[in-house]
């Protein structure tokens, strides 16, 4: 099965540098993103995908059908694939990472309403691994920054810190062979 992951494109909470996983929250594509998600349909259009993954968050629905124009592909939500819930909602996203900076351990850490890092990425590996026997061929799945991570650390066998190193761009993508 070949994977093209998608890390949704900028909303008008990443230019504020807000904290979101709540999808009942005005969280929407930018100018910019808007831009960014039209560049990824260009990009994937000649790409046969069988279906497409986003999460709750409007932002990946709204990356996915700015992509999906071409394909007209199902949209299966998967809550799965949200963002990592921070307990720092609407918060600045500075303010979570100085806090799990501070943990004794970061990785654990759970803040508020939140859960931890390691928790959002056994998500992420519980999905991948379901992903996995539903026998699709090519599939394009839209998510969050830090569950791109979790996915690629997962299929390259890297550890979290390890993946937090990978950086996929907002508004781009990135291809697996599992």
């Amino acid at each position: 099965m070949k994977i093209y992951l998608v890390r949704h494109a900028q909303t008008n909470y990443n230019v504020l540098r807000l904290a979101n996983s709540d999808p009942s929250v005005d969280v929407h594509l930018s100018e910019e993103g808007i831009k960014q998600a039209e560049n990824l349909a260009e990009l994937l259009k000649n790409v046969p995908y069988d279906i497409v993954y986003i999460s709750e968050l409007p932002r990946t629905r709204q990356t996915a059908e700015i992509i999906n124009k071409y394909h007209d592909k199902e949209l299966a939500i998967d809550e799965r694939i949200n963002d990592n819930k921070t307990g720092f909602e609407s918060k600045p996203v500075d303010d979570f990472m100085q806090a799990v900076d501070s943990a004794e351990d970061p990785w654990n850490a759970t803040f508020g309403d939140g859960e931890s890092l390691n928790q959002a990425a056994e998500r992420a590996r519980h999905f991948i691994d379901e992903l996995k026997t539903r026998g699709h061929q090519k599939v394009l799945i839209v998510t969050h920054g830090f569950i791109t991570q979790a996915i690629f650390g997962y299929l390259e066998n890297k550890t979290l810190q390890e993946a937090s190193e990978f950086n996929l761009l907002q508004g781009t993508y990135v291809e697996f062979e599992v």
